[in-house]
């Protein structure tokens, strides 16, 4: 148990800060309140950098993906003053199935591609955990 908090004590105060923007951008978001969208922007922005440093590229332009997306949910949240719910819908299981075959097809170019550059297995968790990250968000 000791291990496990030290652990927690070396985690750097940027990382603590983003995660708890993360956490009000959840309690935010299920209060129904715009503002969850300047905290999604602040906490991806933050993990950019820590990304970028961390040399997880795919990781780093993950949170350029989840700016931009916070960015459009402001916006449609604001909606176009007449009140209109958006609508919500389901994929099929064969979309999901066309969907994750993309992610392993963008996986395997990507992680090849980045592996090319840095070399390791690493490259390809990091573009499997991106792109899988974009077909959940999307």
């Amino acid at each position: 148990m000791s291990a496990l908090l030290d652990s927690f004590a070396t985690i750097p105060a940027l990382e603590w800060i983003a995660v708890g923007l993360g956490l009000a951008y959840l309690f935010l978001a299920v209060r129904q309140n715009p503002w969850c969208w300047a905290c999604a922007i602040a906490s991806a922005a933050i993990y950019l950098v820590l990304f970028a440093r961390g040399g997880l590229v795919m990781q780093a332009a993950l949170q350029l993906f989840y700016v931009g997306m916070a960015v459009y949910g402001w916006r449609a949240w604001r909606g176009d003053g007449a009140g209109a719910a958006l609508r919500v819908s389901r994929w099929s299981a064969g979309r999901h199935v066309v969907g994750l075959g993309l992610v392993l097809v963008a996986t395997l170019v990507n992680g090849w591609l980045l592996a090319r550059a840095a070399g390791g297995w690493v490259p390809y968790l990091d573009a499997f955990v991106a792109w899988a990250s974009v077909l959940a968000t999307w």
